[in-house]
């Protein structure tokens, strides 16, 4: 019964954090700044011992 009540709490919070509204200008400032380092889409980073980002 416990573990029920805590995966009801844990699906109810996730749902709540998912329907956060966002800054769509603001997520492409700070975009920019992991672009420069990390290529566009963060697929091609401009050093080797940079991580790719996209995957």
């Amino acid at each position: 019964m416990k573990r029920l009540i805590a995966g009801v709490v844990l699906g109810v919070s996730l749902t709540a954090v998912a329907h956060g509204a966002g800054d769509p200008a603001a997520g492409e400032q700070k975009a920019a700044v992991c672009t420069s380092c990390h290529g566009q889409g963060g697929a091609k980073p401009i050093m080797g011992s940079y991580p790719k980002l996209s995957g």
